[in-house]
């Protein structure tokens, strides 16, 4: 049950992902393609902590951690 769970917040994940890639690529302002930019980090994230309870390890929260505060780095330096 909870395999089959993770598993669809996967897909929905990714689906979320491609609709931030269209509004980088297409989006009409230069705020819009900041902004999907900012939500695919954040979809990046969060597809580590699913994919690290899938495979129920701690490994990868290591690597969530040092993308979280690189994330929030860049953002702070761009804004």
């Amino acid at each position: 049950m909870i395999s089959a769970l993770l598993t669809a917040s996967l897909v929905i994940l990714a689906l979320a992902m491609l609709a931030c890639l269209f509004r980088l690529l297409k989006g009409p302002t230069r705020s819009d393609r900041v902004a999907a930019l900012d939500t695919i980090g954040i979809h990046v994230l969060a597809i580590i902590a699913v994919v690290s309870m899938q495979l129920n390890t701690q490994d990868f929260l290591e690597i969530y951690s040092g993308h979280r505060y690189s994330n929030i780095y860049w953002n702070d330096s761009a804004g």
